[in-house]
């Protein structure tokens, strides 16, 4: 899940994760998100030109259950670093 566009920027960076979950047949739903809505992830994070991709370990007192290291925010970061400094072949960047 990710926001719905109008109270974040729509960027390159987003932009781009989310043609590569396209890529990777990973389903993205762009949906109006309330503060409860964190209680159900499992993990999240947040993207921007300059930290790149960067996971969230809590949330108030919300801890996500999930390591970083073990998650699909993780396999999309690594993706990504390699996609931005042209170590993968298999994508172009847009």
């Amino acid at each position: 899940y990710t926001p719905e566009t109008g109270n974040i920027l729509p960027g390159i960076t987003r932009k781009t994760i989310m043609e590569l979950c396209s890529e990777l047949g990973i389903l993205v739903k762009e949906t109006k998100l309330l503060p409860q809505d964190v209680l159900r992830a499992d993990a999240a994070f947040f993207t921007g030109t300059a930290a790149e991709v960067v996971g969230i370990k809590s949330v108030n007192d919300y801890e996500m259950p999930l390591a970083w290291e073990d998650s699909l925010g993780y396999l999309l970061a690594r993706r990504y670093q390699k996609l931005v400094r042209q170590e993968d072949e298999a994508f172009t960047l847009v």
